[in-house]
């Protein structure tokens, strides 16, 4: 009895050791498991520390091309930035092209990981062209004004010095304007022929246009009271003006639908717009704009069917509206191309 006594208390020493042993391989493997868990999800947040670098980097350079005009793009072409330590990591920047693309690869690195993010630049139409009215400095609109679309200016609103003015019964209202938009102004583009020239204003009351025109008038552009300047056809009518431009009560300047009018004001002078009808894309990068007695017209009830892009812009007047022109293509427009972002990836 003794005996077997003993032997049962041998299998349980031999149980409990093998039992011991497969509890201490079983613990090392999940140790082993754990620690590669551990490092695994190190890893991930080292990559992931990696991708907001490059991100960082590319993204930088990318807002510092499409919104500085004086940078000369060809000059970054098939370079590489030193590489710059940020936050206990590292960012390398390269600049290539590809057609008509910028491609910006940046690649960031922290501690044992490493991710690329390229910016895909693309030259296009200027940003200004998005809104129905940009400005680089002050937009005061006052007296039942409306307009469709969005408004935009490079004016920063601080404290209180507010670059846009709304009176009552005005839309938009000032907390639905982008203020410091750190838009560039377009550059216009001057042709160095033009098909007609004229030193004074003597033209019947249409034109016709053919494909594109360009047109100079060197001492300004004046319509008065209901005259009409009609463009008749189809194209893109450009009309690039020196001395300003006046449209006095009930006149207008307007086009059959498939002509598109561009008006360039190529020097810094005034642009008065009273009470008249306009159908075209204004391009008045340092002119001053302004709008008195806007309201009562004979087409739809608009004053102005299309984009202003100005200096400054000033709206006064009785129930009048302004629109963007869905159908024009501001790639059309006789400006300088500027990169926009493209693609992230």
């Amino acid at each position: 009895m003794k005996r077997i006594i003993n032997n049962q208390q041998g299998s349980a020493l031999a149980f409990t050791l093998i039992v011991i042993l497969v509890l201490a391989i079983l613990g090392a493997s999940i140790l082993t498991t754990a620690v590669a868990d551990t490092r695994n999800v190190i890893y991930q947040e080292n990559s992931m520390k990696s991708y907001y670098l490059a991100r960082s980097g590319a993204l930088t350079l990318a807002e510092t091309i499409t919104t500085d005009s004086s940078i000369d793009v060809t000059e970054l072409i098939d370079k590489t930035a030193d590489t710059i330590s940020i936050a206990d990591g590292e960012v390398s920047v390269h600049v290539s092209d590809n057609d008509d693309d910028l491609i910006i690869s940046s690649v960031g690195s922290f501690q044992n990981a490493s991710q690329q993010v390229d910016v895909i630049l693309r030259e296009e139409a200027s940003q200004a062209f998005d809104y129905t009215i940009f400005a680089n400095g002050s937009i005061n609109v006052h007296n039942n004004i409306t307009i469709h679309g969005q408004v935009a200016t490079n004016a920063q609103y601080v404290n209180d010095n507010n670059p846009y003015s709304a009176g009552n019964g005005t839309y938009p209202k000032p907390d639905e304007v982008k203020f410091d938009a750190k838009i560039p102004m377009p550059v216009i583009e001057i042709p160095t022929s033009y098909d007609a020239e004229y030193d004074d204003m003597v033209m019947s009351d249409s034109v016709s246009s053919g494909g594109d025109k360009h047109v100079l008038f060197r001492n300004g552009f004046y319509l008065d009271n209901h005259e009409e300047f009609m463009v008749t056809g189809d194209g893109t009518y450009h009309m690039y003006i020196e001395n300003g431009i006046s449209l006095d009560n009930h006149s207008f300047i307007r086009s059959d639908s498939d002509v598109n009018i561009f008006i360039y004001v190529i020097d810094d002078s005034t642009v008065l717009i009273d009470g008249a009808y306009v159908e075209a894309m204004l391009i008045a990068p340092d002119s001053h704009v302004r709008f008195h007695k806007s309201g009562a017209n004979k087409f739809n009830g608009r004053s102005f069917h299309g984009t202003i892009i100005a200096d400054s812009v000033e709206i006064h007047g009785n129930k009048s509206d302004f629109d963007p022109d869905s159908d024009s293509d501001p790639d059309d427009a006789s400006v300088e191309k500027e990169y926009r972002i493209h693609e992230i990836r």
